[in-house]
């Protein structure tokens, strides 16, 4: 059958079979899907030279209404590894909510589309997820598991639910007023991470500062282990990130005179050094506003109980704490070796992009590679006595609400770059806090030189990097300060100074060029900020 009448024979009532028929499901893969991959914001291959699209499983599912076809994609590229997504379709005559991002074909007939704008398809999946369902299609099983926090509900009334407008690399949907689910697009061939965490935490850690686990959807194929699909959790109204609101209240700061209190401040104080913290975080007691003090506080004690509550004793090999041994200590160096060698390349490769300020801090770079990869190495002789823990993996502003003048940390997923078998390595969890120490150098850099304060002039050129690297020094020591009083370090054995310091300072260089691929890749103005965060440590390794 020629391509055109192929197309225009697609109904209904040949729905599914036209998917599963040999001929169509080769047009589909090779030119329907990667044209629909390609303007999802949930599709990360967009930047890659894509190769083959291969569908490798078919799964039905059927809401009453219709039947959908849950499709396990891998996507394969001209080089690195082949990614694997999800995407639920489904056939029908009505015009699709939000069609210019849920249509994938359409003709007189009707519309294949992402069934996740299908509210048959969402309310046939929470019926499932509270009843608690296993769907055997061949030698695929559904899995549909409800935690505690799921409350009663009558069947027999209708379901609400709505696709979110939020842009992520996820898709997101809300049932009713009381639940967020998050469809995870891009695969692990194991149990996701975040689910692992969040329920963890929910049900054994006694944390109450996430969103509280209600249900999830996992898909089992004979022996292979379960893959994560997606994941319920009781909805949450904040007032948006800490991210934007510490920028914002940086931006109040100044034009209200901090500056001038920034400036006539009495030289900086080495908030990295343990034994300055009180200090540092007394000078920030008395220069900055009293809400932020009492913000970025509340942030590090919050950040010290998720850890001490990952630490919970259970029985859960995935969670037991573990000794920092010397085969842990050769793997975190090899990480460190693969991650540098990888940033070198990459930066040879956009150096031209470069000026200016970020030329000159790049070339700095350069020239102290081999003092970045000798202190990396020094982990190698690293005598730790302390315990590494499941952490989040990608601690930072961004991942934190605030919700009625408190936090809910969100997305324990790990670091996008990482494997899903590395994404579950056991850490120090001073790696998460060197994580969010990253983002408050961030903000202040953000805030001062990309931010409408910069735009518009109100502050001198000359004096920008003095007064981001003064607000980044007492914030640090505030969230600091509170973090070590709160977390356990007799039960972390974190009660060496001096190897605190170094495993903080290691985290601090190794996620500092973590970013410099990230900025290089989508924002090359933005590398001053990474950049200069690695000669910041640098000064302190020299």
């Amino acid at each position: 059958m020629e391509r055109q009448a192929m197309l225009m024979d697609i109904n209904t009532e040949n729905w599914p079979g036209f998917l599963e028929e040999h001929d169509f499901r080769a047009l589909f893969t090779a030119e329907i899907l990667p044209a629909y991959l390609k303007k999802c914001r949930w599709f990360a291959g967009k930047a890659r030279k894509l190769k083959d699209i291969r569908i490798k499983e078919t799964i039905r599912f059927t809401t009453g209404v219709h039947t959908v076809l849950i499709l396990i994609i891998d996507a394969y590229y001209r080089s690195g590894k082949l990614e694997q997504y999800l995407l639920p379709v489904v056939w029908t005559e009505q015009e699709p909510e939000s069609p210019e991002k849920s249509v994938l074909y359409r003709n007189e007939n009707g519309y294949l589309v992402d069934a996740i704008y299908d509210a048959a398809f969402r309310a046939g999946i929470f019926t499932a997820m509270y009843q608690q369902k296993k769907i055997k299609d061949g030698p695929h099983k559904l899995i549909f598991e409800k935690g505690s926090a799921f409350e009663p509900f009558d069947l027999n009334q209708p379901v609400a639910s709505k696709v979110t407008s939020f842009d992520q690399s996820n898709t997101s949907l809300f049932f009713g007023e009381r639940y967020f689910f998050k469809f995870y697009r891009k695969l692990f061939r194991d149990t996701n991470p975040d689910l692992e965490a969040v329920r963890f935490l929910c049900e054994q850690g006694g944390f109450t500062h996430v969103p509280t686990y209600a249900a999830s959807i996992s898909l089992k194929t004979g022996n292979r282990a379960e893959i994560t699909l997606g994941m319920m959790q009781k909805r949450v109204e904040s007032e948006g990130e800490v991210w934007h609101w510490l920028q914002d209240a940086m931006t109040s700061y100044l034009r209200s005179g901090g500056i001038q209190k920034l400036q006539a401040s009495q030289g900086g104080v080495d908030c990295l050094a343990l034994e300055n913290l009180l200090e540092a975080a007394g000078t920030a007691v008395a220069q900055l506003p009293e809400k932020v003090v009492k913000t970025v506080a509340l942030l590090g004690r919050r950040t010290a109980e998720m850890h001490n509550a990952l630490a919970t004793t259970t029985r859960d090999k995935n969670f037991a704490a573990v000794s920092f041994d010397h085969a842990y200590a050769m793997w975190l160096s090899h990480h460190f070796d693969q991650l540098l060698e990888k940033r070198q390349t990459l930066l040879a490769d956009n150096y031209g992009k470069l000026q200016g300020q970020a030329r000159e801090l790049a070339d700095g770079f350069r020239q102290n590679i081999d003092l970045i990869r000798e202190y990396f190495e020094s982990v190698q002789n690293l005598d730790a006595q302390s315990l590494r823990i499941r952490i989040h993996g990608d601690y930072h502003l961004g991942q934190v609400l605030i919700h009625q003048g408190d936090f809910i940390i969100l997305d324990f997923e790990g670091e996008p770059e990482s494997s899903i078998t590395d994404r579950k390595v056991r850490h120090s969890p001073l790696k998460d806090v060197a994580g969010m120490m990253r983002s408050f150098h961030y903000a202040a850099y953000v805030a001062l030189i990309f931010g409408p304060m910069a735009q518009s002039g109100e502050i001198n050129l000359g004096n920008r990097e003095e007064i981001a690297e003064r607000w980044y020094q007492w914030i640090a020591a505030t969230y600091l300060h509170h973090y070590f009083n709160t977390i356990d370090r007799v039960r972390f054995k974190l009660t060496d100074p001096a190897e605190t310091n170094q495993l903080l300072q290691l985290h601090l260089l190794e996620k500092a060029v973590y970013e410099l691929g990230y900025e290089l890749n989508g924002r090359p103005d933005w590398v001053i900020i990474p950049l200069q965060g690695i000669h910041q440590i640098l000064r302190k390794i020299a």
